[in-house]
Formats: C-alpha cells, structure tokens, sequence
C-alpha cells in the first residue's frame, strides 16, 4: 500500500513539471519565431576559418588536423541523427585555404579572450565587438579573393562573403564557424543569433574543440537552444523547472558536452527545435514504467 501511494506521488510530481516544461518551452519557442533558421536537413555548407587572436597561443599544423577531425565527427554524428529521422543530411565542410593548406587569419579580438567580451555587463557592446571582429576578418579574406573587394563597408563584409559562398555552392544554407586561439587556454565558445533577421549569424569556437561542442554550437544556427541549468535559470521562476529539465535530459548534447559526442543524443525537445519534429511531445522524455 506504501509504495503504491509513492508511485501515484512520484507520478503526480513529476506530471506537474512534465507540464511545466512543455509550456516553458513552447513559450520560449513561439517568442523566437522570427528566426530565418530553417531546417537542418539537405546540403549544407560549413565554411571553417582559423584565426590567431593572440601571438601566445597560435594554430598550428597537428592543431587543425585535430579540429577537422573533430568537424568531421560532429558532422557525420549529426548526419547519423538526422537519418534515424529519415531525414537526408549532408554537410560539407569547407576550410578557408590558400594553395593547398589551410591560411590561418590573424586577427586579435577586442580583450584578450572571448570570455571577457561574453561576460561584458553591455551585451549590445559586446555583441558589435565580436561583428566588428568577425566584418574584419570577412573584409580580409574578401579583399585577398577580389581585390576591388576595399570599395565595400567592412560592416556588410560578413554578409557579403556569406552571400558569395552562397553562390558559389549549391548548399540549402551556408554555416559559418571561426575557430580561435585565444589569450586563454580554456575560453568560451558561442553561436552570435540574429532573431530579428538583421545580422548574419556565426559560431565561435574557442578553447576546446571536441567533436560535442562543435555538433552543440552548430545546432544553435539551426534553432536548438541551449538546455543546461546555467542558461535556463535565468528567473527564480524558472530555476526549479531548470533544474528538472536537466535531470531529464542528461545526455542531451545541448545539455552536456563535456562527454564523447557518441555518449550523447538528441532529445525530442532539439529535434522540435531544428525542424525535425512538427510538434514538441516532451512526455516521451519520461521513462515508461
């Protein structure tokens, strides 16, 4: 008798929270509609450029083997998921090379690491210092492709090197990622989202580069949002339902990419997020008894 009035409380506490979730993110979702991300599915082009952003900690031959190793694995891991949806996938990946080798970029960011600029208390300031950063390094590689390239404000550089990749590849949509050494060893990575279809959007790749954090920051450009309890307890409101979320959820890459990336999967809620999934069903993240 005990423990059948246990079972009917576990299962009322955790039904509560199964609602709360569901609400909390589908009000997260219906709020960030604006969006131009689309689904990730089809032939998509991930355009990779390595930049030193210090003179203490620079790429190096063995260094970028690794990373398009790592790439590589995040790719083909994401391909993997996307199939079990039936959904085809192909993701090429394109380094920024000059005869032959990858050319690294130098350029050195406003503050020493990217972590000082994403921890700024002024986020608008911090977001036009990373654009400012990343328009500069567009021009650079603009300029060196067509020479008539410096008539153009560096401000549009991103977005015309965006449109120029465009066409010049058949790919559904073309992903920028940027992978730096930075005056700190273990610096932050990030994804810079444009939800009001303004600015072109990006990744950040900093400190490590293990197949998990390239396959979670890719997965921003296309929608998935972060899942873990630091980014969603931004309220007291939302710090319980936080935490609930992330115990659900323990191997979902947008929760944990501390983890080999073959540990990890993608929950309902990331699948809903990139298109994968026309409606978000989060009960099925509850084990059946």
């Amino acid at each position: 008798m005990f423990m059948k009035s246990l079972f009917i409380i576990i299962n009322i506490f955790f039904g509560m929270h199964l609602v709360y979730a569901q609400e909390y993110f589908l009000n997260f979702f219906f709020s960030h509609q604006k969006t131009n991300r689309g689904q990730l599915s089809g032939n998509v082009k991930l355009y990779t450029v390595f930049v030193n952003a210090c003179d203490c900690n620079i790429w190096d031959s063995i260094a970028i083997k690794e990373t398009s190793d790592s790439i590589r694995l995040a790719c083909n891991w994401l391909k993997n998921r996307a199939a079990e949806e039936k959904i085809e996938l192909n993701i090429e990946q394109q380094c920024h090379t000059k005869n032959g080798k990858a050319l690294v970029i130098q350029k050195k960011l406003a503050k020493d690491c990217v972590y000082q600029i994403t921890e700024m208390r002024n986020s608008k300031k911090s977001q036009r210092m990373l654009d400012s950063w990343t328009n500069d390094i567009a021009y650079n590689i603009e300029v060196d492709n067509q020479p008539e390239s410096m008539k153009m404000k560096k401000s549009e550089s991103l977005i015309r090197f965006n449109n120029r990749l465009k066409e010049n590849n058949e790919a559904k949509k073309v992903v920028l990622m940027f992978f730096v050494r930075s005056g700190c060893l273990t610096d932050n990575s990030l994804a810079v989202i444009s939800y009001e279809n303004v600015n072109e959007e990006y990744a950040i790749i900093a400190g490590h580069t293990r197949p998990a954090v390239i396959a979670h920051e890719l997965l921003h450009l296309f929608g998935a949002d972060d899942l873990y309890k630091e980014a969603l307890s931004k309220t007291k409101e939302t710090k319980k339902d936080a935490s609930i979320i992330e115990t659900l959820l323990p191997h979902e890459v947008m929760v944990n990419t501390e983890k080999d990336l073959n540990s990890l999967m993608l929950s309902p809620v990331t699948r809903y997020a990139i298109g994968w999934h026309k409606y978000l069903i989060v009960d099925c993240l509850y084990p059946e008894e």
